[in-house]
């Protein structure tokens, strides 16, 4: 029978140009080379809560992920993108942010493969997508608030924040937030000014007065401490301690932190264990999301444990994310452990857990009494019904396909 011979009137070519245009659109926009992630992390600099952002990349069509430093550039780097870093890893944002630190060295028998610029997506659990680079100028070394903060506000010397503060003598000590909260320890506030000074007070001044906390602390460059006319404001609790005395009750849309012994310093034990206790006491379902960032000495081990869960860490560093949706229990206790059976410097943890309303169930759902989350040495979190899986991305491809051939049909029936 052979092929119709289509003739395109001059009528018909400014159609057929607006058409392929549209082509090359769509397979343009096909043919992007941000890929998934699968962990955002922090390293290089001592702290669960500070150092150089990295990603895992999942590239579509292969089985192999790469390590890449988030690298600095004009386009896509920005302070959402550390924030974004931070939250992912159980804090509540970015804190100090530098761009100019040199970038590690990459190869094939290095930790690195290479370096990668990102992006923000909709997605609450893989909350970027980045495309890999080969070379980079510039990363950033970050670091994030850490519980207890409460705020950034107007600070002088005539219109104090704390109208009862009073200035701590720090000795020799260099101030950071390790050193004022151990300075105010009969306070239940402490404020860091002028990236010098300590100032611990009883009651929150004006909280409406908003200021700009830009400054460096003066034995940390990678916390702040205030800025011009402005305080960092904590509450004193801002240091980890060795369990709690009494359990203490998970508030609704409430955060909860347990932190190590002297957080956000890091801990030194020889041996011993710490033990903190929560409880569930709610009349509806709510969800429950634990988020773990730990680097543990060897031979320590820290657990978390409940009726409908029990997670252990033990070793090296990672990060973990546990969701119960619902949570099964309206009553409920949780307990974490943490001992040491070795001695250990320079590590910590940091643990958040968040309660929130539920309202899609009535009765209690069908669920196993355990689920057991184990880990030993280096771990990313899992990922928990992800909304932009590779699936996902097959299904967007295979309507991107059909577009264009719809398209290229219409060129033809034209």
């Amino acid at each position: 029978m052979g092929y119709q011979k289509i003739v395109i009137n001059g009528g018909n070519h400014n159609w057929c140009i607006l058409l392929i245009s549209l082509i090359l659109l769509l397979v343009t926009s096909s043919s992007a080379t941000f890929d998934e992630i699968s962990d955002i992390s922090l390293n290089d600099v001592p702290g669960v809560w500070r150092g150089i952002p990295e990603v895992t990349i999942e590239t579509v069509g292969s089985i192999v992920s790469r390590d890449c430093q988030i690298c600095v550039d004009d386009t896509y780097w920005n302070t959402d993108i550390a924030d974004i870093v931070c939250q992912y890893n159980g804090f509540e944002g970015s804190m100090i942010v530098k761009r100019d630190t040199t970038p590690a060295e990459t190869g094939p028998l290095l930790d690195l493969d290479g370096y990668a610029v990102c992006r923000k997506t909709n997605n609450s659990e893989l909350p970027l997508e980045c495309e890999f680079r080969e070379t980079c100028a510039r990363v950033p070394t970050i670091s994030c608030l850490v519980p207890g903060y409460q705020g950034c506000y107007s600070h002088t010397v005539t219109d104090p924040f704390f109208s009862d503060g009073v200035q701590a003598e720090l000795g020799d000590q260099q101030v950071n937030i390790l050193t004022c909260a151990e300075a105010c320890s009969d306070s239940p506030y402490l404020g860091l000014a002028n990236g010098q000074d300590c100032i611990c007070g009883s009651a929150l001044g004006d909280r409406s007065l908003v200021g700009v906390c830009d400054l460096e602390c003066q034995g940390d460059d990678l916390q702040q401490c205030g800025g011009v006319n402005a305080i960092s404001v904590y509450g004193a609790d801002v240091i980890g301690e060795c369990g709690t005395s009494t359990p203490v009750e998970l508030t609704p849309n409430q955060p909860y932190y347990v932190t190590s012994l002297g957080f956000p310093g890091r801990y030194e034990f020889n041996a011993g264990s710490c033990t903190w206790t929560m409880v569930i006491s709610v009349t509806a379902f709510h969800d429950l999301e634990v988020l773990t960032t730990f680097d543990l000495g060897d031979g320590n081990q820290l657990s978390i444990n409940a009726k409908p869960l029990s997670a252990t860490y033990s070793g090296q560093d990672g990060t973990s994310r546990i969701v119960r949706t619902p949570y099964a229990y309206l009553q409920d206790t949780i307990t974490v452990s943490f001992t040491v059976s070795s001695p250990s410097t320079l590590n910590d943890f940091h643990i958040k857990f968040s309660l929130t309303p539920n309202s899609m169930y009535t009765s209690a759902p069908d669920m196993p009494t355990l689920t057991n989350v184990e880990q030993t040495g280096p771990t990313t979190a899992p990922i928990m019904e992800s909304t932009t899986s590779k699936a996902m991305q097959a299904v967007i491809t295979s309507s991107i396909s059909t577009a264009i051939g719809v398209v290229i049909a219409f060129v033809l029936v034209v």
